[in-house]
Formats: C-alpha cells, sequence, structure tokens
C-alpha cells in the first residue's frame, strides 16, 4: 500500500510516495495534475484490478464509505454493495468488459445503492471507465468508478413531494378556488 498524497494505491499503481514527491521526481506533468485531481475531487474514485480488488482509493470515497485506504485496498468492491445486489453487479461488471466499452457515459449514469462499512446503504450516482493497459503480467484491465452521494437530493425530493401534497390538500380542502402558478 502506498500513498501518493491521500490518494491511496497498491504498489503496481503507484508512482511516488505523494504528490509533492512527484514534484520533485522526473515524472510528467500530466501524473501530478492526474494525482492531485483525484485527491481533490468531491466525487468518491474507486480503481479495481479485472478480478474486482480494489487498487485505488481517494479520500473523498473513504469518507463515504466510512473505511480507511489501508482497509480497503487490496479488497474485493463488494464490500461497498449490498449483498442482495452483488450477483447482479458482478453481471454488469462482466457484461460492460465482454462488451469492450471504454467508459458509461456520464449521461447514463445508474442509481445504484452502496453499502457503507457501519451497514447502512446509501444511494449513488456512478459512473464507470475501462482501462486496459499492458503490465508486467500482461494484458491488464481495471475499472474506475466515479460516484456521488444522493442521499441529500433524495431527502430534498422527499420533503418536496410532502410539501405539495400538503398543499394539495390544501387546495382541495379552501372553501375559495385558488391558483397556483409556476413563475
Amino acid at each position: 500500500v502506498h500513498d501518493a498524497g491521500d490518494v491511496a494505491m497498491t504498489a503496481p499503481l503507484k508512482q511516488a510516495n505523494s504528490i509533492d514527491a512527484l514534484a520533485k521526481e522526473p515524472v510528467d506533468l500530466f501524473e501530478r495534475v492526474r494525482l492531485a485531481a483525484i485527491h481533490a475531487a468531491l466525487e468518491a474514485i474507486i480503481t479495481v484490478d479485472e478480478q474486482q480488488h480494489i487498487v485505488m482509493i481517494n479520500p473523498a470515497a473513504e469518507r463515504l464509505f466510512g473505511v480507511a485506504a489501508v482497509d480497503a485496498l487490496g479488497s474485493d468492491l463488494a464490500r461497498f454493495i449490498p449483498p442482495r445486489l452483488r450477483e447482479k453487479h458482478a453481471e454488469h461488471v462482466r457484461a460492460f468488459n465482454a462488451a469492450g466499452q471504454r467508459e458509461l457515459p456520464m449521461a447514463t449514469r445508474a442509481p445504484v445503492l452502496g453499502l457503507r462499512a457501519n451497514g447502512n446503504e446509501i444511494p449513488l450516482e456512478a459512473t464507470v471507465s475501462r482501462v486496459e493497459s499492458l503490465g508486467p503480467h500482461g494484458r491488464q484491465v481495471h475499472f474506475t468508478v466515479l460516484m456521488r452521494d444522493l442521499s441529500n437530493e433524495r431527502g430534498l425530493q422527499s420533503a418536496l413531494d410532502t410539501f405539495r401534497q400538503q398543499m394539495r390538500a390544501v387546495s382541495a380542502m379552501a372553501p375559495v378556488a385558488m391558483w397556483i402558478t409556476d413563475a
């Protein structure tokens, strides 16, 4: 396990000990920018290998799932998926990999459920990218998922639905007709 400026990754993906160290090494600007962006991202970002073992996790993902990088790295991604959905997730991964797609575009983000370390489920919006590369052991495939917690949006939608129901009830009980328009 290596810490690239709080972007934790396993040894095969490690490029330097930290983002600061990258500035002192002969590493291209793109690599420094990539690691800094992953570290600073508000979205949770996790990269897994073809066997679905976590090889990279950013600080936002650690906070979202309530787990330290040292505990997540090397473990199966299934730890963050509710048990009843794990087989369906595995089928989706197999189909995505077999299709050879590079990504599932943001426009087609699918609402999914995640599982925090404390056992609570959380609604998520997710998008996935697939990268193939040649490594020391031949062809390697990695998947990176970007996730956003939808808990607040779901709570706001629920409050808005409740308000609308209350307004309908008030207007139905009013003795005089009321006009309500969207402005």
